[in-house]
């Protein structure tokens, strides 16, 4: 009988051990930013592209991963940059989002918020009340995007649209974040962009 009472009790942390409370949600996003550069005393209006991947604990109710990628290029029709930041940080509360993630340079900053009003098919085996939508702004002080020569004051407004085909294909394969941002970053070698990493801003 004892025996049998501990074999209830495994059976039983195994299924809590089970339970599965993380997916992963691919967010497009987009903006543009208006700033001064207080190197070439000009004011610059950039376009910024990109991708969130986030992995999201409800019980947690955190993302226990993020990554951002942004890109763009130089100049028009010019060299292809892009940078990634895995300093992201959303929380939930309640109903509400809130997103705060670093561009991964001095003086930038991203903060998003969003209202999770959507059940949506995410690639699970049960749907999911998500942000369907996020937007927010972009703030730089002396910072940078692209450009290694730039120290950019000024901010823009950012959106971040949730990507279905994307986030679908993630859950149903059980991709990481990891997995997700690899191949977004091997599209965009493929088009013949490169990274924009900090060792560039070391002189020589």
């Amino acid at each position: 009988m004892k025996r049998l009472g501990m074999l209830f009790v495994m059976l039983a942390v195994l299924g809590v051990c089970s339970q599965s409370y993380g997916y992963v949600l691919v967010y497009d996003v987009l903006g543009q930013v208006k700033a001064v550069d207080t190197v070439a005393n000009t004011m610059n209006r950039t376009m910024v592209r990109g991708t969130l991947v986030v992995d999201i604990d409800e019980e947690q109710g955190i993302a226990t991963e993020g990554t951002l990628v942004l890109y763009n290029r130089v100049t028009r029709g010019g060299q292809g940059v892009y940078t990634v930041s895995d300093a992201v940080g959303i929380t939930l509360y309640g109903n509400s989002v809130a997103a705060v993630m670093e561009t991964g340079w001095v003086g930038g900053q991203m903060i998003m918020t969003g209202g999770r009003k959507w059940n949506k098919n995410i690639g699970l085996s049960e749907r999911k009340s998500i942000a369907n939508v996020m937007d927010g702004s972009i703030h730089f002080n002396g910072g940078m995007l692209f450009d290694a020569n730039e120290s950019l004051i000024g901010a823009g407004m950012m959106t971040a649209t949730l990507n279905p085909q994307q986030t679908r294909g993630a859950n149903k394969n059980g991709d990481s974040v990891s997995v997700v941002v690899d191949d977004i970053i091997s599209w965009l070698q493929g088009r013949g962009f490169t990274e924009f990493v900090m060792e560039e801003l070391v002189p020589t």
